[in-house]
C-alpha cells in the first residue's frame, strides 16, 4: 500500500516540533510525500490489537521525519551516509506483552498470491 499525502510543518502554539498532513489546520508548506506500508505482522499488546509495519520512505524526506520508532535509518547525506539499526522491541522473546497472531499472517500471504 502507498500512503500518498503532503507533509507540511506545524504550527499550531506547542506543536511546532511536530508534522501534519495537508488540509490540517495550521500546516504550513506541505510538500508532497509517498511512503511505502508493508504489514509484517498482526498480533496484540497488553490484549489491544496491534499491527507491525514496515514504511519505506519513496520520496525525499527530511532526516528528522523519520526517526521516530525506527528500527533501521538510512540517511544519504553527501559527506557521509548514516546508518543506524535498531533490536526490534515488539517480540515476546523481549516483552511478553506482545504476542504474535501468526494465522493472520500467514492467511494475509496466502492471499496476495
Amino acid at each position: 500500500m502507498t500512503v500518498d499525502y503532503e507533509i507540511g510543518k506545524r504550527t499550531a502554539e506547542g506543536m511546532t516540533h511536530m508534522i501534519c498532513i495537508e488540509g490540517t489546520h495550521g500546516c504550513e508548506n506541505p510538500k508532497p510525500c509517498q511512503t511505502e506500508l508493508i504489514v509484517l505482522e498482526y498480533g496484540t499488546y497488553n490484549g489491544n490489537p496491534v499491527t507491525k509495519i514496515l514504511l519505506k520512505p519513496l520520496t525525499d524526506c527530511a532526516p528528522y521525519h523519520m526517526i521516530l520508532h525506527a528500527y533501521f535509518l538510512h540517511i544519504p547525506m553527501e559527506a557521509e551516509p548514516i546508518e543506524v539499526m535498531a533490536g526490534d522491541p515488539f517480540m515476546t522473546s523481549i516483552d511478553p506483552k506482545w504476542v504474535l497472531e501468526l494465522g493472520r499472517l500467514v492467511q494475509e500471504i496466502y492471499q496476495s498470491f
